[in-house]
């Protein structure tokens, strides 16, 4: 059987770079997904940008650095395009 795929946007990482609670539990759930082969988990660079950005605001450049590269490491990146778009609308 296929992996399922999921898309994790910035919401997301956001709230689990951050500690962000009450929504924090939910949202590491949904990233630790990615260690289950069942399923295939991706996110945008943009996304992992903004991300980054709001890591660095809380956590300095350092630590933030440090989480998002285990993010870029774990996750899946999708590609951002008019090829992208096409093949999302082609395929049920």
């Amino acid at each position: 059987m296929a992996a399922k795929r999921i898309f994790v946007d910035a919401n997301i990482l956001v709230t689990v770079l951050r500690n962000e609670y009450p929504r924090f539990s939910a949202c590491a759930r949904v990233l630790s997904l990615a260690d289950d082969l069942r399923f295939e988990v991706y996110t945008s660079p943009l996304a992992l940008a903004i991300g980054a950005y709001f890591a660095e605001k809380k956590s300095g450049a350092k630590a933030a650095r440090e989480k998002i590269g285990l993010l870029a490491r774990k996750l899946k990146m999708t590609s951002m395009g008019p090829a992208a778009v096409e093949r999302t609308l082609a395929d049920p």
